[in-house]
């Protein structure tokens, strides 16, 4: 066998079986561009019997564009052909399980969609609350700031002021999904909506300058938590008896530090986000609850499942299922005390 014929052998992963390959004399190159084609040898007469037997083992002659490989035998030849198989399925595969990202085209469509599909019974300036909540968790946090590029393109947001003002409820709603999500995530967005905002744009406030977990802010948390749970808080209180820490995050810091704080954006602002960024993890109980309390905040149920369509069409987008949660038809006989 020659050396190229030996190696490329060798490269993909052939039997060892194949030990000789014989090459009828009048092949004298390779042929090229024929890597489909094959040709069965004959064995010639003056040649003995052991030789014979072994031209026969070795009928085929795979062409490739740059060198011959052997294939020994019937056998042979579908183990490697169910292999070609296994591989173009384990392509398939992966091409399922990791799918390409999508593309800025199909963000842009996005984008439209959520806002055309968002209940204007909660107002014109909520719509991308959702795609903040949502893709923030679900997918590239670098969204946002194509998110963020995308508002600012529109007639509404074509002075410095309005920019500043539009930055800071969106890094409000960034503040508020560290106690739904955790941390990396929001800040990932942030970082990247830093690469592209204007310097005449940048807002330099600080909304949580000076806050204390006192007192203060505990009664604030407690007020808010209480709107959203009512009755229900005495049920997850019992819970907390043997997990006290979640019970001081839950009143000092989850309501008390981030989701009372309605300096930027108000209960309605902070209940979409909230909800939103929920739903999107696929959380039964804990969507239940802010299904719940969407409504008992004053939004009406019809406003609430178009909330949960959007988040929906946004999971469809980054891949991610939301199969687990209740509808708010499912919890509105709870609603009221």
């Amino acid at each position: 066998m020659n050396v190229i014929a030996r190696v490329t052998l060798r490269r993909r992963g052939f039997p060892s079986t194949i030990k000789r390959l014989r090459t009828p004399s009048s092949v004298a190159a390779v042929a090229p561009h024929m890597s489909l084609g094959f040709i069965k040898t004959q064995p010639s007469r003056s040649r003995s019997t052991s030789v014979e037997s072994e031209v026969d083992q070795h009928q085929l002659l795979s062409y490739s564009n740059d060198s011959i490989i052997g294939i020994a035998g019937e056998k042979t030849f579908k183990e490697i052909m169910r292999t070609d198989q296994q591989s173009a399925m384990g392509a398939l595969k992966d091409e399922v399980e990791y799918p390409p990202d999508r593309t800025l085209e199909e963000l842009v469509a996005l984008f439209r969609e959520v806002e055309a599909s968002f209940p204007r019974g909660l107002g014109e300036d909520r719509w991308y609350l959702v795609l903040i909540a949502t893709l923030t968790y679900a997918s590239n946090p670098a969204h946002i700031a194509d998110l963020y590029g995308y508002l600012i393109s529109q007639p509404k947001y074509s002075t410095s002021q309005s920019r500043k003002a539009l930055m800071k409820r969106i890094r409000e709603a960034l503040v508020k999904l560290v106690s739904l999500i955790g941390v990396c995530k929001p800040i990932t967005a942030i970082f990247k909506i830093d690469d592209v905002e204007g310097e005449e744009d940048r807002d330099y406030s600080f909304s949580r300058d000076g806050w204390q977990a006192d007192e203060k802010h505990l009664e604030r948390g407690k007020e808010f938590l209480g709107k959203i749970y009512r009755h229900n808080m005495p049920r997850n209180d019992e819970k907390f008896l043997a997990h006290k820490d979640f019970a001081w995050i839950t009143y000092n810091i989850t309501y008390g530090l981030y989701l009372s704080d309605h300096t930027i954006l108000d209960p309605f602002d902070t209940e979409v986000v909230a909800l939103c960024g929920i739903l999107i993890q696929n959380l039964e109980s804990v969507t239940a609850f802010h299904l719940r309390g969407a409504r008992r905040l004053g939004m009406a149920a019809e406003d609430v499942e178009a909330l949960h369509v959007c988040c929906e069409k946004v999971a469809k987008f980054c891949r991610v299922r939301v199969d687990k949660v209740p509808r708010v038809a499912d919890i509105e006989h709870e609603v009221p005390w």
